[in-house]
């Protein structure tokens, strides 16, 4: 079951990502580029884009993927801890934001993967997406049709 896909227009792939695999296409011939077995996707909200050679693909097992664009491989993995469901991206403060399972909402540096702030019991459930509102806000939602807005 395929679970997100994202759309690079620029590069002419699509990236399909399922509960065990994700794949990249190209979206002119529709040939299969190239698929990364157990780089998995729990959510439609869990595949992003981090900048034009890099995206990012939060798992079902607490790993959150980063793969290089140019090679079609894993660049970096950060152990989490917790299913990721939901990734955010504020490409003008070089971060983003993950949420999932735990409850809580983890901010990484988008530059070095370094984890700089927690926050826990963010949601009393789990948290489903994360979205960038304006330059100054964030909107979380998860279970239980929860929504919180959050300033920086």
């Amino acid at each position: 079951m395929i679970t997100s896909i994202l759309i690079l227009q620029d590069k002419n792939i699509l990236i399909s990502s399922s509960l065990k695999e994700t794949k990249f296409w190209n979206i002119n011939s529709y040939e299969n580029l190239i698929d990364l077995n157990n780089i998995n996707c729990m959510s439609s909200n869990g595949l992003k884009r981090i900048d034009e050679n890099r995206i990012i693909i939060g798992g079902d097992n607490g790993i959150i993927n980063i793969i290089s664009l140019n090679e079609f491989n894993v660049i970096f993995q950060i152990e989490n801890g917790f299913k990721c469901w939901g990734i955010c991206i504020i490409e003008n403060k070089g971060i983003f934001l993950v949420g999932g399972v735990s409850k809580n909402i983890k901010i990484y540096r988008s530059d070095n993967y370094v984890c700089i702030n927690n926050i826990e019991n963010a949601h009393k459930y789990s948290i489903i997406g994360i979205v960038q509102l304006n330059d100054f806000s964030i909107v979380s939602y998860g279970e239980k049709n929860i929504l919180k807005i959050w300033s920086f």
